[in-house]
């Protein structure tokens, strides 16, 4: 969408609210841009995907408006690290093609295809 379309463009997102019952605005969409990402603490233990983010250091939980400016502080300073964004492309191709695996794997469950699913 339109977003995706900005982050391409971007050197840093914040994903702002959103985390509402269905997490309608997602951390992967920015981060798939190999960008560093950050954003609020409200119900990011419903998202394993911010937990493994944050673990190769491409997304900061920020529990306030003073992290926010040390974290864009760190950015205005000096910009990723070519080898932290290698690390994070690295991990996105790694996550490529997931869309096939899960559509082979239900291929195997449809009528017809010879194997009950049971």
């Amino acid at each position: 969408g339109f977003l995706s379309e900005l982050y391409v463009s971007a050197d840093w997102a914040y994903v702002g609210g959103g985390f509402g019952k269905r997490g309608v605005h997602s951390t992967i969409e920015p981060a798939i841009h190999s960008i560093p990402v950050s954003c609020g603490p409200a119900k990011t233990a419903h998202f394993p995907e911010i937990l493994e983010l944050g673990q190769c250091r491409q997304l900061s939980v920020l529990q306030g408006l003073q992290d926010l400016d040390l974290w864009r502080g760190t950015l205005s300073a000096a910009a990723a690290p070519e080898s932290l964004r290698d690390g994070w492309r690295q991990g996105n191709l790694r996550r490529l093609g997931a869309t096939q695996r899960v559509l082979g794997c239900l291929e195997t469950w449809l009528p017809g295809s010879g194997v009950s699913g049971r």
